[in-house]
């Protein structure tokens, strides 16, 4: 099967992959968060069923596998839809970014180890050639965790089975979404808050963590972030070349936080996929105003 050739525009669709197994939360606090850095791009979101389509890879200028449970998606995309994603990397100088479960399913590799729950995953056809493995444990207890004795395999295993939907977020769930998180950090079913170090500047910083894999690969990449308190200090992020694109592949879940509060690893993530400062607003920009046509998805048919 041949594969066509092209350039992925700069001002182009932002994709976020919504089907089954992706988390509603994960592709709601996306589009918060990216309207504040985007303001020239359209936020979509698509389907398998669109991403096995030809027509996409020349007007996407990113596209995000959010968190979840990737497991469906191999068997939603296929062969083909990961080829065509990979095809969009390496030969349209495409840009994709996977958060969390997003990253496990880009890895070569990849693990998930609870005590209930062992996911092991070799791929033939991979993203990146690394190796995902998670959940992590942590040197100290991550804040808003519940206490030490109890299991938090526990709380990993339950970020698998996350609200998750193959319906698109409605104009009225997108709106509450900074009302939503916040009611969400306030109970033991939050995300654990852990310590990044992000690697351009060596500062820490706090962001929800849920069973989200350390990061490794034999070929060269760029750490963007590291868990210092996680035994090794592994990388909890990296940005990785492949063809004439690029990847980023992120642990901890930076659109769960208060999207007008500073966020500077996804800062970070944008600053690699993105070189230069076409696409950062002025500090006080405000919020994107979301009309009903924005919160329409990508036309299928």
């Amino acid at each position: 099967m041949t594969y066509s050739t092209g350039t992925a525009p700069r001002n182009g669709l932002i994709l976020i992959y919504q089907d089954e197994g992706t988390s509603h939360e994960s592709c709601l606090g996306l589009k918060h968060h990216l309207s504040r850095q985007f303001l020239y791009n359209q936020i979509k979101f698509a389907d398998s069923g669109y991403l096995n389509k030809d027509s996409w890879p020349n007007r996407v200028s990113l596209l995000i596998f959010p968190g979840g449970a990737c497991t469906p998606w191999e068997k939603n995309l296929g062969t083909i839809g990961v080829l065509k994603i990979k095809n969009y990397i390496e030969e349209y100088g495409g840009r994709v970014l996977g958060i969390c479960a997003g990253a496990y399913f880009f890895a070569q590799i990849s693990c998930y180890e609870t005590g209930k729950i062992s996911i092991h995953r070799k791929r033939d056809i991979s993203l990146f050639p690394g190796v995902a493995s998670g959940p992590l444990t942590f040197c100290e207890r991550p804040l808003s965790a519940p206490p030490r004795e109890r299991d938090l395999s526990d709380v990993f295993d339950r970020s698998l089975s996350m609200k998750s939907s193959s319906s698109l977020p409605s104009l009225l769930e997108e709106r509450a979404l900074p009302s939503i998180l916040s009611r969400r950090q306030q109970t033991l079913e939050a995300p654990l808050l852990v310590k990044l170090c992000l690697s351009a500047d060596d500062t820490t910083s706090l962001y929800p963590y849920l069973g989200g894999p350390a990061l490794t690969s034999d070929k060269a990449y760029t750490v963007i972030a590291t868990y210092p308190d996680s035994p090794g200090s592994p990388t909890a992020t990296l940005g990785f070349s492949s063809g004439s694109g690029t990847l980023v592949a992120c642990s901890p879940h930076p659109e769960l936080t208060n999207p007008e509060d500073p966020n500077p690893l996804l800062q970070q993530i944008v600053n690699f996929l993105f070189p230069g400062d076409d696409f950062l607003p002025p500090p006080d920009t405000l919020l994107q105003t979301v009309t009903e046509d924005d919160a329409l998805a990508v036309d299928f048919s």
